[in-house]
């Protein structure tokens, strides 16, 4: 049992993904109709490597003469990322994500579907782009970004005696990550005396910070409102190769993100105005 959720990026499909796909998230009320998830990687040692499941339903017509009504159980989140490109339709922000499950799938779901939710789009002409304290919206040199990450789910080991089954087929009993990986990139123009490739012959260490805004969720000063922040605690550039676009010199960066000492690997924030989107089943 597995599948994609994918399409221009959102703040409901964003925290979605971020809050399964890390496995840890902390989420707090704002007066007004907003609610702020702060996301973080498991932590092994404090939490283990099982990652939250939730159900995922499927319908067509659901009711009494439906296509497909059937649940999905126990679905966790492989992998997602965020892609920004320059261009002005809402192709430069889009996101995708994949999901696998323990094998268990109840049909009909008996699970009624919600009315659908409105989705607010984060798009890319809002980000704020801070790499290695740089700031590349000011110095309008940024291309594009990308950010993902993978939890490499042990699907074998998920299988032992025990782990139950369903229709006469074994399930899996645990959904425990593997070795995960991080990936983070960009593309820009290349200034004069870059400071990318000097950044990368001197190894220099800092903060990489992405950020996009959508729709006001709560009016005022300041608003509040649909957002997605990406923070990157430490990393260096591994990679530095140049480039063109359109006749204009470029650089593409790949950044090796570490696990900094006192404030983790990665933070990910998500303002959406849905409140149970981290709610696991």
């Amino acid at each position: 049992v597995a599948g994609a959720v994918e399409g221009f990026l959102s703040s409901e499909k964003a925290a979605l993904a971020v809050a399964f796909g890390l496995g840890t998230a902390v989420l707090t009320p704002i007066s007004g109709g907003a609610f702020h998830y702060v996301c973080r990687p498991l932590d092994p040692v404090a939490a283990g490597i099982e990652l939250p499941a939730t159900t995922i339903v499927e319908a067509i017509r659901q009711g009494g003469s439906a296509v497909i009504d059937r649940a999905l159980v126990g679905m966790c989140c492989e992998e997602f990322a965020f892609e920004f490109n320059s261009g002005p339709g809402l192709q430069n922000a889009r996101m995708t994500s994949h999901w696998v499950g323990c094998g268990k799938v109840v049909e009909p779901s008996a699970i009624l579907l919600p009315a659908v939710s409105e989705e607010h789009l984060l798009p890319g002409y809002s980000m704020a782009a801070s790499i290695l304290g740089a700031d590349y919206i000011a110095a309008k040199t940024i291309q594009s970004a990308t950010f993902s990450w993978k939890n490499n789910i042990r699907l074998d080991s998920g299988f032992y005696p025990g782990s139950g089954s369903w229709n006469g087929g074994q399930i899996r009993g645990r959904m425990e990550h593997g070795d995960r990986t991080c990936a983070f990139g960009f593309v820009a123009r290349f200034a004069s005396g870059s400071t990318e490739l000097a950044k990368l012959l001197a190894q220099t260490e800092g903060t990489a910070v992405l950020q996009v805004t959508g729709a006001e969720i709560i009016p005022g000063s300041p608003a509040v409102s649909h957002g997605l922040k990406i923070t990157l605690h430490r990393v260096v550039i591994q990679a530095a190769v140049i480039g063109d676009s359109n006749g204009i010199v470029t650089v593409a960066v790949t950044c090796l993100p570490m696990t900094h000492i006192a404030n983790g690997f990665c933070t990910i924030e998500v303002i959406t105005s849905i409140d149970d989107v981290s709610e696991t089943a």
